[in-house]
């Protein structure tokens, strides 16, 4: 094994002792937690393997190419979701104030957030997704700095949400500890991210395992307890699109190649396709049941903050 990977115990409960799930893109491998069942890479690749990766996946890979022109060109569609998740996350906040996006991208959700009242901040380790968010949306409170660089005060924030980036983090739980002491009493944390449970058909060839950024894998239960374990109660919960996953990988990887743009007539007969495909494809009925029982590829949770618990070193 590379010096770049280092054996470690479970971030939920301290355990050394894990059962091997599959190989882990040739490097390492996915193991599971015989004592709380969470799922990770072990050994894990440390800091100089993860700062190399995400510079060689910088701004000039297609993902970072194509991500603002396809959000620019759907930014309707994508307004709609935006406005969803925050009316879930207004049900259970008091109130709109403060609330950070940690991996914000350009700042569309963010945007979405302002117009809907609420006090916008993001952070992102891509310089041209924050130039874009202050440029172009006239985001002012985005920043390409860590949390500790910034120093945010105590109970800072209001909400703060993690769009698809706790399966990317080395220590998870200690990181939702520096969180909850940036977040006031009764806080909200929202997480979005795959669902290892969405693994049990396909197992070892699930799509979740294979990109080289994701080093956790959560479930519904794990991420119940790593929230409990570091001051948060879990006031909903959820899972959607298990067909994504569960059957079969998705065939297109999102912003590899941007969608050519169509006429009114070709976009007519695009959707006339895609209805009918979806009308004969068992797997779209099958999916609302798998996704009610767990199993959806998205595991969306909102955790309120009930306790303080500081930060430990890792």
């Amino acid at each position: 094994m590379s010096e770049q990977f280092n054996l470690i115990a479970c971030d939920n409960c301290g355990s050394s002792k894990f059962a091997t799930l599959c190989e882990w893109n040739d490097l390492s491998r996915v193991v599971q937690c015989d004592r709380c069942g969470l799922q990770f890479v072990n050994p894990m690749p440390n800091k100089e393997f993860l700062d190399q990766l995400y510079r060689k996946d910088g701004e000039e890979s297609p993902y970072y190419r194509n991500y603002i022109l396809e959000r620019t060109n759907r930014r309707n569609s994508y307004n709609k979701q935006y406005h969803r998740r925050l009316k879930l996350i207004e049900k259970y906040s008091q109130g709109k104030g403060k609330l950070l996006d940690i991996g914000c991208g350009g700042g569309f959700f963010l945007k979405t957030a302002e117009e809907r009242g609420w006090e916008p901040h993001g952070i992102d380790i891509v310089p041209g997704f924050v130039e874009f968010a202050r440029d172009e949306l006239q985001l002012k409170n985005v920043n390409c700095r860590s949390l500790e660089e910034l120093e945010y005060k105590k109970h800072f924030f209001d909400v703060i949400v993690l769009w698809d980036l706790i399966e990317h983090l080395p220590h998870p739980s200690n990181f939702l500890k520096t969180l909850n002491q940036l977040l006031r009493p009764d806080g909200l944390l929202v997480i979005w991210t795959p669902n290892a449970r969405n693994s049990a058909w396909l197992k070892e060839n699930w799509f979740g395992y294979q990109p080289l950024q994701h080093l956790y894998f959560f479930s519904p239960g794990t991420l119940n307890r790593t929230l409990q374990s570091t001051g948060f109660r879990v006031v909903y919960e959820n899972t959607n699109r298990a067909k994504k996953g569960f059957f079969s990988s998705p065939k297109n990887i999102p912003y590899k190649k941007p969608d050519n743009p169509m006429n009114k007539a070709e976009k007519m007969i695009h959707g006339m396709k895609r209805d009918l495909k979806n009308f004969f494809n068992p797997i779209n009925y099958i999916s609302p049941i798998l996704d009610w029982a767990g199993f959806g590829f998205n595991l969306y949770v909102i955790g309120k903050k009930t306790t303080e618990c500081p930060r430990e070193d890792p």
